[in-house]
């Protein structure tokens, strides 16, 4: 069996050669929505065999490139639609140029700011707290529920003291 091959390109880098097939896990028959109670089909990817050819071209790291057309950053949308602008819904100023940081910051090393107008510590961590933060004991295991989305939690109209809370632990 070819081993998998990397070249090395004036701009970059290609690898070449025989993979396993992921539509069929490598045993060339595919079963799906249609195929049942032990029915299954010759793969489509693989046409049976097991395994496909793959060429994958990679260009060289020089530097950090520029994007273009971008005024500011943030960690994460959590979900959410954000600006750079300052908007209004509903009658409600969400001021984002308070939030992230300016892309010239961001290059220069700076941490954006987290979205505190929209997320909870929760949210914009992306990952439950810590189970023996106080902050978890008397929010988030209460104001949450088992199905739930976090937007939903009974906490997210004051989420401003989640938010002291938090920092007040991280200190």
């Amino acid at each position: 069996m070819q081993d998998l091959v990397l070249k090395e390109t004036k701009n970059g880098y290609c690898l070449s050669g025989y993979v396993q097939c992921s539509a069929c896990d490598g045993t060339g028959l595919y079963v799906g929505v249609c195929e049942r109670d032990g029915a299954a089909v010759v793969c489509y990817r693989c046409k049976g065999t097991g395994r496909v050819y793959i060429e994958q071209h990679y260009t060289k790291f020089t530097a950090r490139q520029k994007k273009k057309n971008v005024k500011r950053v943030f960690e994460h949308a959590g979900a959410y639609i954000i600006s750079a602008e300052d908007v209004e819904v509903n009658g409600k100023n969400i001021p984002f140029s308070e939030y992230g940081v300016s892309y010239e910051e961001w290059l220069a090393g700076e941490a954006p700011k987290p979205l505190e107008c929209l997320h909870c510590p929760f949210m914009h961590t992306q990952q439950m707290l810590d189970s023996n933060s106080s902050l978890y004991k008397t929010r988030c295991n209460t104001g949450l529920k088992f199905g739930s989305r976090i937007s939903d939690c009974q906490f997210m109209p004051e989420k401003e003291k989640c938010w002291e809370i938090y920092k007040c632990e991280k200190t």
